[in-house]
This record gives structure tokens, sequence and C-alpha cells, in this order.
């Protein structure tokens, strides 16, 4: 399965907004829904996050440094493509906005800065999901049925970090005055 933006999205609406790992105060909810060969991390939805985490050994680490979903169908009936325009572009389209105002990219892993962030945008094609039905109260369109959608933002994939402490801490800001920054402990376990 290739990893990208919308794979990271399914996984944090996937459970309930209670769990949820974007709003986790300290890690208690970063392992929810974890599977594969791929540990997702999160951000937040502003402000200062520290979480402490535990992973297996040999996962590549997937998180965003600034993103955004734009889903489909939604209560506003205005809300859709306009002649002649995809779903995809329509989608594409309205959450590039937020991401093109980004002035600021940061990431450290055990205090090594990383370079050229910049370069890590990535939008995904249109992709379907199912939101667990409680994320309505961050997200008006979700349904908790199969809908569609397109993500956008900046992403960073590391290859397994060896057994042991790691420090990663990310930050990113807008000139709309939105800033975010998450540092996780992590303790990679054998």
């Amino acid at each position: 399965m290739a990893i990208g933006g919308a794979e990271w999205w399914k996984w944090a609406l996937s459970v309930p907004l209670s769990q949820s790992p974007i709003t986790d105060p300290d890690g208690e909810f970063g392992s929810q829904n974890q599977t594969g060969s791929v540990w997702f991390l999160a951000g937040n939805f502003g402000g200062t996050s520290e979480r402490s985490i535990t992973i297996p050994a040999g996962k590549s680490i997937f998180f965003p440094l600034i993103n955004i979903w734009n889903d489909w169908p939604c209560p506003d009936p205005n809300f859709k493509p306009g002649p002649g325009q995809t779903l995809e572009e329509f989608l594409a389209a309205g959450a590039a906005p937020y991401i093109d105002v980004t002035n600021a990219l940061s990431a450290r892993v055990d205090g090594v800065e990383l370079q050229n962030l910049f370069n890590y945008r990535g939008v995904s094609k249109l992709t379907t999901f199912t939101a667990d039905p409680t994320q309505i109260a961050i997200d008006p369109c979700i349904t908790g049925d199969k809908q569609y959608a397109v993500s956008d933002g900046y992403w960073i994939m590391l290859t397994p970090l060896t057994p042991g402490k790691h420090t990663i801490q990310f930050s990113s800001a807008t000139t709309t005055g939105f800033s975010l920054d998450v540092t996780y402990h992590v303790t990679v376990k054998k």
C-alpha cells in the first residue's frame, strides 16, 4: 500500500474524537489503529503538544508538518464542483489555499534538522473514507458513511529508527497566524 496524506487522514479520522491522536494531550492515543509497516504520528489543530509514545522496531514513521483534508458531500448544497470540474479538482482547489500560505516548516530528529522541507508537499488523489461519526464535531461534512476527499500538506516519512529513545519535533506556521509545535518522545522497542 502506498502511504500518503490520504492514508494518514483515514487513520486519524477512524477513531472517536475523544480518542483522536490529533487532540491527544500526552501520547495516550498514539497507538490507536496502528497497523502495517508504517507508524503515523499526529500534529495538532494549533498550539503546542508534547507526547510520549512507544512503537515497535522496524516501523517507518510518517507525519504531517501541516495538512488539510477536504471532504464531500457536505450539508451545504452549494459545496459542489462547478460546471466541467471534477470532484477531485474541486476538493484539491478548496484545500490548496490553506497550505499555500505556509511560510515556516521545521523538523528535527534527535536534534538533527531535516532540510528542504518545502520540497515535501503532497496532494492526494480523490479517495474514499469512512470517519467515526463523532468526528463531525471538528468537520461538519462528516457523515459516518462512505465519503470522498482530497488531502494536501507537507509530509515527512522517516526510515525506521534504531531501538531506544528518540525525539521528533516539528513545527509549522502560516501567514494567516496559524502555528503548531509538536514534540514526540519516542521509545522504539525491539
